[in-house]
């Protein structure tokens, strides 16, 4: 007695009808079905995609209907804006350079700056540029010669300009190098005023360190040194950055004496924006100076877990499926 059950079923009409296809034509089905399960995912998540978009229309639509005054709409966009690109203000600027007992010579060898540009040309020491010998790179390190002397580096910022900081980016500090930032002056145009700011000192990732003998652990040498202001410098049109060689912090680095020789520096960065705009201190800055940063994971959608989701079941109805053919 054959049931309501098979009777209505397909492999029961193909085995009855076609005895010797029965088997084949289950297949063609649950290839049909997984095919057709497919089309209707893919349907779904253009369906989800659109519908997102059209929210956001929508949204956007009734911010713009909503009765809120022209007037205080135009307030609040201006308020939500974000604040301006802290940027490098000096990037391929020029400067001049003064040295406290009028010496015509006092760059040390070939590691020179004879068209001041180098310190504002981008190119700095990465990787092995940093050997454990110290020696800075002609091209992309400027060194200063002399115990005694005081080096101060002027920029005409060409306009006026908000400044959060100023940064010797390549300094050394190790065995007869030593570079000490004195102080940073700042002019709306006219006299130059001393800023107040706070130092901090980062160790470039991967350089070498300085072994001052066989055996010894080595201490860290190379640096970038950030002079973060206490307060925003509105206005500024000049900048002037003083450096000499006196120690800091002579055992930390192993140091004998008060001074060292040469100053030693890859690049010079004053941060900031144009002037008049909503300054933020400075959260993040990208350079070539070696410092490893971690890789940004991709975001992931709700679309991109949807379309995972229904392509798990579509998986799972073809083993179903596959299962019931056999």
């Amino acid at each position: 007695m054959v049931t309501n059950e098979k009777r209505f079923s397909f492999d029961y009409y193909f085995r009855k009808n076609h005895p010797t296809k029965g088997k084949r034509n289950m297949k063609k089905i649950t290839a049909i079905l997984l095919a057709l399960l497919l089309v209707m995912a893919t349907f779904a998540t253009v369906v989800m995609a659109e519908g997102e978009s059209s929210a956001d229309s929508s949204e956007a639509a009734s911010v713009a209907d909503s009765s809120v005054p022209a007037s205080e709409a135009a307030s609040s966009a201006e308020s939500s804006t974000a604040a301006p690109e802290i940027k490098n203000i000096v990037a391929g600027k020029t400067y001049t350079v003064t040295v406290s007992d009028e010496a015509k010579e006092f760059y040390n060898g070939m590691c020179n700056d004879p068209d001041l540009k180098h310190l504002t040309d981008g190119v700095v020491r990465t990787g092995t540029d940093f050997t454990a010998g110290g020696a800075g790179v002609v091209g992309k390190t400027v060194e200063y010669a002399g115990t005694n002397r005081v080096f101060t580096i002027t920029f005409d910022l060409g306009g006026a300009f908000d400044l959060t900081s100023v940064i010797l980016d390549g300094i050394r500090r190790g065995n007869n190098r030593y570079t000490n930032l004195v102080k940073v002056e700042v002019s709306t145009g006219g006299a130059f005023t001393e800023a107040a700011f706070t130092e901090e000192l980062v160790y470039i990732a991967g350089s070498e360190k300085y072994v001052p003998k066989v055996g010894d652990p080595g201490t860290e040498q190379f640096f970038t040194l950030t002079a973060k202001f206490n307060n925003v410098q509105k206005g500024i049109k000049s900048v002037k950055v003083t450096f000499d060689t006196a120690f800091t912090d002579a055992a930390k680095y192993n140091m004998i004496g008060a001074r060292g020789y040469i100053a030693q520096i890859d690049e010079i960065m004053i941060m900031g924006t144009a002037a008049g705009g909503t300054t933020t201190p400075e959260t993040s800055k990208e350079t070539s100076t070696g410092t490893t940063r971690p890789p940004v994971a991709p975001p992931t959608g709700d679309i991109g877990i949807t379309v995972f989701a229904i392509l798990a079941v579509v998986s799972l109805a073809g083993v179903v499926v596959a299962k019931k053919s056999k």
